[in-house]
């Protein structure tokens, strides 16, 4: 990769044949300024009066041609627009901008890679800002794409850039979201971070996840490449490279290729990087909920703490809770310790989810049955928790974020984590299952620090009786 060795100014001088004398004599200045311009020894600053001169003087030249060599040249640089509905003002502007490196400073520029037997634009964005810039660059463009394009990301988990939660990250989940409604995604994750940097992951990507368009790898440590930060990879159309380097003045910076042969030699360093990756996620489909009971009903059964969130309670928790546990009590020995459940709800769903059904019960017909279902359940909970010493219950009054919308969440210490999101107006029942060591220490350990700080009144058995007993009140009129 060769570093530009000259300024703007100097492919404007090209571009019109100038010398260093023409631009003297309309300057008015040394041709020794001129010319550490031209090579980039000195900055044409954009409240410089030359560079307005520089512009005017090009203008002019430019403009018994309809400026088709200036709107040549930018095009070239990439700086893309419709120059068609420019104003000779505005194109004047864009041209200043660009000529005195404006597009840089917003995180941008632009570079030739030159090899052999051709020469390829790219794009520069430094330091993380610019990088975060290129990635939404990316998403927009796979956004506006038609529908099952492959979108592939190697993603290096220990680069600080993504361990703070952002307006970038939200923005970053919000466009991945929209995209998987079209489009199919590879991730390859590292795993080389600490722990609190993977639990950010995790909380970005699990919702991600829970989508039969999503795939998701691992690769071993002593697989993962040296050279590269971060690889973003529209199949057959563009890629984005992040990438650090300590022996650069600027070590943080990514590059944004279109060119169909750089993008393929980047795809083939990413079909060799996931041959030599491992699925982190068994990914599972059921057909009904009773598939989705009989999946978890196997793996409840357990002598160790079993954490299980849900954001409402419905039927076939607390009946495959019942079996295992009578199941459990059966089966273990006098030496063997008895295993702790712990049900994770979130109190405000369940209450604007009883509000609302009960509002709709004379309009829908469906409505009745589903309050029976959840009060049926929410039943059963208080008799479980009247009877059974390992069974723990508590009411969130904000959702975890490492959960979406309407996922049953299921972790055991060191065995095995289970997610699985549901629709119960679609019938689509998506599941995750994972026993990948670090991936199940992590998440084991989210569920035992959140509920490590959960206030006590809120695991308190007689509370959540008591606001569980108020829902039933609440709903009685209506069943």
């Amino acid at each position: 990769m060769n570093q530009l060795k000259h300024s703007n100014l100097y492919l404007l001088m090209e571009c019109f044949n100038s010398r260093i004398k023409d631009l003297t004599e309309v300057l008015h200045i040394s041709a020794s300024l001129v010319s550490k311009w031209r090579n980039n020894k000195r900055l044409l600053k954009a409240d410089s009066v030359y560079a307005d001169l520089i512009c005017e003087y090009y203008m002019k030249i430019d403009e018994k041609n309809s400026y088709q060599k200036i709107k040549a040249l930018l095009t070239d640089q990439s700086i893309s627009t419709n120059f068609e509905n420019l104003t000779s003002h505005q194109l004047y502007i864009l041209l200043k901008k660009w000529l005195t490196n404006e597009f840089i400073s917003e995180g941008t520029s632009n570079s030739t890679l030159d090899c052999n037997s051709y020469r390829a634009q790219i794009s520069i964005y430094y330091y993380d800002s610019g990088r975060e810039k290129a990635v939404v660059r990316i998403l927009e463009y796979l956004k506006s794409l038609p529908p099952n394009q492959i979108f592939l990301i190697y993603d290096f988990e220990e680069d600080s850039w993504k361990k703070s939660k952002t307006n970038f990250q939200e923005r970053r989940r919000l466009l991945l979201t929209e995209i998987l409604k079209n489009h199919q995604l590879h991730i390859i994750h590292t795993f080389n971070a600490k722990h609190d940097t993977l639990i950010n992951i995790f909380e970005r990507d699990i919702e991600l996840n829970l989508n039969h368009r999503v795939k998701t790898f691992y690769l071993p440590p002593y697989q993962v490449p040296t050279n590269f930060s971060d690889i973003l990879i529209i199949k057959n159309k563009a890629a984005l490279i992040c990438q650090y380097n300590e022996a650069l003045p600027i070590q943080r910076y990514a590059e944004y290729h279109t060119d169909i042969r750089t993008v393929n030699y980047y795809q083939q360093l990413y079909e060799t990087l996931e041959n030599k990756s491992l699925p982190i996620y068994t990914h599972l489909y059921f057909e009904n909920i009773h598939e989705l009971e009989d999946y978890i009903r196997q793996k409840l059964m357990s002598k160790e703490t079993v954490y299980f969130f849900s954001p409402h309670p419905f039927s076939f928790i607390s009946n495959t809770i019942t079996n295992n546990n009578d199941q459990a009590k059966t089966s273990m020995n006098r030496d063997e310790r008895s295993f702790n459940l712990r049900l994770i709800y979130d109190l405000h769903k369940t209450e604007y989810l009883i509000s609302m059904l009960c509002k709709s019960i004379t309009t829908h017909k469906s409505s009745s049955v589903t309050l029976k279902v959840i009060c049926d359940e929410i039943f059963q909970i208080i008799n479980l928790l009247e009877t059974n010493s390992c069974f723990e219950v508590t009411l969130l009054g904000k959702i975890p974020k490492i959960v979406a919308k309407n996922v049953v969440f299921v972790v055991e210490n060191n065995q095995y984590a289970f997610a699985s999101s549901f629709n119960y107006l679609d019938k689509d029942y998506y599941g995750l299952y994972v026993e990948d060591p670090t991936a199940v220490f992590v998440l084991y350990q989210y569920f035992e620090k959140l509920w490590t700080k959960i206030p006590l009144i809120q695991k308190d058995k007689k509370w959540v009786i008591s606001k569980f007993k108020s829902l039933l009140e609440r709903s009685e009129p209506y069943l």
